[in-house]
């Protein structure tokens, strides 16, 4: 996970947040946007935590709130789906004339993949590496 601060966005702010609302802070909804409320929640956090209350997730305050978790997992994880989509759906394979074998959107069916409770066990065993 990289460094997270007020004006970012995405699947590790929401990821972020809901960390934040599992510890009994409050950032306002996982909407993947970090903004005023999900700042005061985590430098709530980070003055429990006897940090420097500055209101960036860096890495000292992201192996706090993730112990165990190695740092940058959700890149790997990205990845490992990108390599499962190719292997199972024939991605990134192209034939003599150039053009895509397969039909598939790869980034609808990742994400259909990655909210799919048959996969979420597979991503879960991936995130652990």
């Amino acid at each position: 996970m990289q460094t997270l601060k007020l004006g970012a966005s995405g699947a590790d702010v929401v990821k972020l947040q809901k960390r934040l609302l599992e510890l009994g802070l409050n950032p306002g909804p996982a909407d993947g946007k970090f903004g005023p409320k999900t700042e005061a929640s985590l430098k709530q956090f980070q003055t429990n935590q006897k940090f420097l209350a500055n209101g960036i997730a860096g890495k000292e305050t992201l192996a706090a709130l993730f112990p165990g978790e190695p740092l940058g997992s959700s890149l790997l994880s990205y990845r490992a789906i990108e390599l499962i989509l190719e292997f199972e759906v024939g991605g990134g394979r192209k034939n003599l004339a150039g053009r895509s074998i397969g039909n598939y959107d790869r980034h609808r069916l990742r994400s259909r993949l990655q909210h799919s409770r048959s996969f979420q066990p597979r991503l879960a065993e991936i995130r652990r590496y």
